[in-house]
This record gives C-alpha cells, structure tokens and sequence, in this order.
C-alpha cells in the first residue's frame, strides 16, 4: 500500500499543567513510516520519556534507548502478569491525563448557598417515601438527529469490526421525551416529531 502526499511528525514536549509545544518537526512522505522517523530523528535524546501509540513499541528500540540514550518510550500496550515493571509503566501512557483535553462540566457559582439550598431540597424529595397521591416524577427531553445509511454495511467477522461507510443521510429530528417514577420502577417515554411549548401536557 502507497500513500500519495506529504507527512508531518512532530516531537511535543510536555510539561505538568501546561500544553505541549512542538520541539521539533519533521517533514517527509505519506509513506515514510512513524517508527523509521524516531529512529533516525530523536532515539539520541537523551534522558528523556516518549509518549506515542502502538507503532513505537519495538523492543530493539526501546531497547538502545534505554542503554545508549538513557531514554525511554511510553506505549499503550496491556500489562501481562510477570512482565517487568518497565514493561507494565509503558501501558500507565495510554491513561495518562493529556492536559490538552478540556471536558464539559457544571461549574457551580463560587459559595453559592442558595444553590447548595436548592441541591439539598432536590435530594430531600427524593428520599421521601412513596406516596400514590404525590408521586415524585423525573422529567427531561432530548433531540436526536434521524440519519440513515447510503451503503449496505460491512457484517462483523470474527477478530474484525463491523464496518458502516463515514456518508449517511440525514432525516430530520426527533423529539424524545421521557418521565421516570423511580419509586415504582416506570418509565414514560414518548417520540414526536417536533417541539411545542405544549408538549409538557403529554405527562
């Protein structure tokens, strides 16, 4: 196989709670392979741990690095019972935090009492036990994109992923409400079309 085009390699250095910057980068064709570019690149720097995937867990590699370069690579493989503790920290590299991903959260205000307040009212209505005249209710919506696909799908086969081509059409959106009454153990669940100020009435 042949990649047509060109390649960029770059060498990030990271620091705690800092993103990594580009300390070197190497230009070469598609084709050239990621492990042939450490190598002749930065397998010599020395004192240093790589970070990278499965391409660079060569075990000559890693091998020279430690001995010549006092160096060595990270790689995301499975620990195995028996393995050195070398070989188990190179598989700690694939759950390491990356400083560079950034998570959704719900930050609260800062010392926000009547919001503490509000909390602690939602979780008193949940203890409350059950009671058929004033049942506690859970309700939210959400809407989903309906999308089909162009292409007939590839089966799964044994060692190997099903496979669905990347295009798809898409038809429309739906409107997805559900109520949960978790005391007795139901859910209420109803798909529309589309969403109205009235759609609250369907509970």
């Amino acid at each position: 196989m042949y990649y047509y085009g060109l390649k960029l390699h770059a060498l990030a250095f990271h620091s705690p709670d800092h993103l990594p910057f580009p300390e070197s980068i190497v230009i070469t064709l598609a084709s050239e392979n990621d492990l042939n570019v450490h190598k002749h690149n930065w397998s010599n720097i020395p004192n240093r741990s790589f970070y990278g995937d499965k391409i660079y867990n060569d075990t000559e590699l890693l091998k020279d690095m430690a001995s010549l370069s006092n160096s060595k690579v990270l790689t995301p493989v499975k620990a195995v019972k028996g393995q050195s503790e070398i070989t188990n920290q190179w598989g700690k590299a694939a759950n390491k935090i990356k400083p560079w991903k950034v998570k959704g959260w719900v930050i609260p205000p800062h010392e926000s009492s009547d919001l503490v307040a509000h909390k602690e009212l939602i979780l008193d209505i949940y203890k409350t036990p059950y009671n058929k005249s004033f049942p506690v209710v859970c309700m939210d919506e959400s809407p989903k994109q309906l999308i089909k696909q162009t292409s007939i799908p590839i089966v799964r086969k044994p060692s190997s992923y099903a496979k669905e081509d990347y295009e798809y059409a898409r038809c429309g959106v739906a409107q997805i409400f559900m109520a949960n009454e978790p005391l007795k153990g139901k859910r209420y669940v109803k798909v529309l079309q589309s969403k109205t100020k009235n759609n609250g009435s369907i509970y």
